[in-house]
């Protein structure tokens, strides 16, 4: 209430003010008081004003008819006071609606504390009896389980007792046959290891002792069959030591001769395996063949045990591959050589194809929006053809893989920087009364040219027809905020030149000061220079000419800076 109260004497203070110097009233801030005057009233009749505070809003809105009657006969002062007036009194209303209806609100706050209170009390006392019913149910539950629980316990008792007694039998039972399992295991053993030529008097009595444990084991003597058990098994082992003694030294030579001949026969055909990974059937044909014939002959000598003639031809096998893994190992590394020589000029020639190719496709935009780009491509393209002929084919393959990713990525940022200007453009001519202003791409981005009477000659006021265009333009580069904005002031020629300079300097100013006043644009992205009369679009012979000249030009860089995609994009 007591900022309403020093809004009223600020009003009061502001109709003296006209009133006593005899200044005229801007027709633009008389409609902003009809309009200030007509929200406070909408927003007070938004409170329910008309129920709280009927004639507080009735006089607001007496006020503002008189205002606008004022208005409509010329008393523009008597209306900006009737317009205060009527804003004061909306204003008085809201307040006072606000109060009344905070008021409702509280009281409705109480009461429903009130009820929710006593539906709490209730609520409580009925999880307090349903814990008690839970708990006593929850006791006479544990009762019958302890019984339960005490019954089946007896029970596992008496069947635990009588299973021990069963298995007890069982159990004795098995580690007998146990042991005889295993003297049995031992004694084949020592048969498959030439027992019955080395040891057979043991072979025998370990035998007959398993025979006279699996008797006693028949009728129930465990005792007698586990012993005669323990000493078949030390008996079984005593002919498995003998049969490997005689074994061992039975093949001692035999084995020696074989392994020697064996390795060397390896050896051979290793060597040939190296040989054949090297190409010697091609290389080396004769030599390869030979040694191939010699090692099967060293194999057959291998099967009839003759180890002499197999380490003999072995030997001569392991020399003629020898002979054609050098001869073919250089052949082959000559063949790679060429073969990869070759690869890589056709790997060159295809990178070159392609990047050849690919500036066959549509590249318009890229040639017009991102020149630079283009020729970065176009030079590397010429760097990879120039390497190709030089017979330097990996410099080749690198600039023609690059030129491909330039053009790409030059195509790519021209479609991006081409959508950006269409939406700039579609944007601006969305605009109402545009029509008189000129809109173009140009190699900076999208010009939004002013010219003909936005300024009079000689003159730097703006003219009031583009303040709702220019109004519109500022909203246009916030949505646009990214990008940087440049705006250059050009005259006529007539007159002096530094004083055109300087003219063209002050309209700048006048138009950057009413951008930035009706729109939140920053400053840091607008860039504004008077460029006097140097830069002429047409004659100056003429007053045709000259009205073109005269002019305000705001380019979009979308060029010139990095082509950041609006919210829409």
């Amino acid at each position: 209430m007591v900022k309403l109260f020093c809004r009223v004497i600020i009003a009061c203070y502001v109709f003296i003010a006209y009133v006593g110097c005899g200044v005229s009233v801007d027709p633009i801030e008389l409609e902003n008081n009809i309009i200030n005057a007509q929200n406070a009233i909408n927003q007070a009749e938004n409170l329910d004003a008309a129920k709280f505070a009927r004639e507080r809003l009735n006089r607001a809105r007496d006020f503002l008819d008189q205002a606008r009657q004022a208005r409509d006969t010329n008393q523009s002062v008597q209306s900006i006071d009737l317009a205060f007036r009527g804003q004061m009194q909306a204003q008085l209303a809201e307040a006072y609606a606000r109060e009344q209806r905070a008021k409702q609100k509280i009281d409705q706050v109480y009461q429903a504390d009130l009820r929710a209170m006593v539906l709490g009390m209730e609520y409580e006392i009925q999880i307090a009896e349903t814990g008690k019913m839970i708990a006593e149910e929850r006791a006479h539950q544990a009762e019958v389980r302890e019984t339960q629980a005490e019954e089946r316990a007896n029970q596992a008792e008496a069947e635990a007792i009588q299973s021990r007694r069963e298995s007890t039998a069982a159990i004795a039972t098995a580690r007998v046959q146990t042991q005889i399992d295993q003297a049995q295991s031992v004694l084949d053993t020592a048969k498959d290891l030439g027992a019955l030529a080395y040891a057979l008097t043991d072979y025998q009595t370990a035998e007959k002792q398993l025979n006279q444990s699996v008797f006693f084991l028949s009728q129930g003597q465990l005792d007698q069959a586990s012993e005669i058990a323990v000493q078949a098994e030390q008996t079984a082992r005593i002919a498995r030591t003998m049969a490997i003694n005689g074994l061992t030294d039975a093949q001692a030579s035999q084995s020696q001769a074989y392994a020697k001949a064996n390795f060397v026969v390896s050896y051979a055909r290793e060597e040939i395996r190296k040989a054949e990974r090297v190409n010697a059937l091609i290389h080396a044909k004769d030599l390869i063949t030979k040694a191939k014939r010699l090692s099967e002959q060293a194999n057959n000598a291998m099967r009839l045990e003759n180890y002499d003639h197999a380490i003999d031809y072995a030997n001569q096998s392991k020399e003629q591959a020898n002979q054609a893994y050098v001869i073919s190992n250089t052949a082959e590394k000559l063949r790679l050589e060429q073969e990869a020589l070759e690869e890589k000029i056709a790997q060159a020639k295809d990178m070159i194809f392609k990047a050849e190719e690919t500036f066959n496709q549509d590249i318009d935009l890229a040639i017009n929006l991102d020149p630079n780009g283009y020729n970065k491509s176009k030079l590397l393209l010429d760097q990879a053809q120039k390497a190709l002929k030089s017979n330097n084919y990996d410099k080749a393959i690198e600039n023609a893989q690059k030129s491909i990713n330039q053009l790409k990525l030059s195509i790519k940022n021209a479609q991006r920087l081409d959508t950006l200007e269409t939406q700039i453009v579609q944007a601006v001519k969305q605009i109402k009364k545009i029509g008189s202003v000129e809109i173009n791409r140009n190699p900076n981005g999208v010009l939004i040219r002013f010219s003909k009477d936005v300024f009079e000659s000689g003159s730097a006021k703006l003219n009031q027809k583009y303040f709702s265009i220019i109004k519109q333009l500022g909203r246009i580069i916030e949505e646009f905020s990214n990008l940087k904005i440049r705006v250059e002031s050009h005259s006529d020629s007539i007159g002096d030149a530094v004083e055109n300079k300087k003219l063209t300097e002050r309209r700048v100013n006048v138009f950057m000061k009413y951008l930035l006043k009706e729109s939140n644009l920053s400053k840091d992205n607008l860039t504004a220079v008077g460029l006097g009369e140097k830069n002429p679009i047409a004659t100056n012979i003429n007053k045709t000419g000259r009205d073109k000249n005269r002019r305000i030009d705001v380019i979009f860089l979308t060029r010139t800076s990095p082509p950041i995609r609006n919210k829409d994009l």
